[in-house]
């Protein structure tokens, strides 16, 4: 698939994560939208793992926002292909995730732990 088209998802996805990250899940008409996001957010990334663009889409690691940051982590590292350099930048997303005053650092504490016993 032409490079554009990963672009193209890369910029949707960055849409979405962005949406995710300040959306809030307090208010219910915004529940079904976030879990909307997320499930697209899920889908790109495996269509581009499967385009061979998993290299294009790591730059996300270093996308100035924090939710585009850690999707992207989680998501390299449970749904993609990713090289052993990919993934250790993309464990060190999380980690700062999970020592931060985010509402989802504890969420990240607990993925950590197990992915550390399932990855020692």
């Amino acid at each position: 698939m032409p490079k554009n088209q990963i672009n193209k998802l890369i910029e949707e996805y960055i849409e979405m994560a962005t949406f995710h990250g300040f959306a809030s899940s307090f208010d219910q008409a915004e529940v079904k939208k976030i879990n909307k996001a997320a499930n697209t957010m899920l889908k790109i990334a495996e269509v581009i793992d499967a385009m061979s663009g998993t290299q294009v889409f790591s730059k996300l690691l270093e996308h100035p926002n924090s939710s585009v940051r850690s999707w992207c982590a989680f998501n390299l590292i449970e749904r993609m292909n990713s090289d052993t350099k990919t993934t250790k930048r993309a464990l060190d997303v999380i980690k700062e995730l999970a020592n931060s005053d985010s509402v989802d650092a504890y969420g990240a504490e607990l993925w950590l732990k197990q992915y550390e016993k399932t990855n020692p």
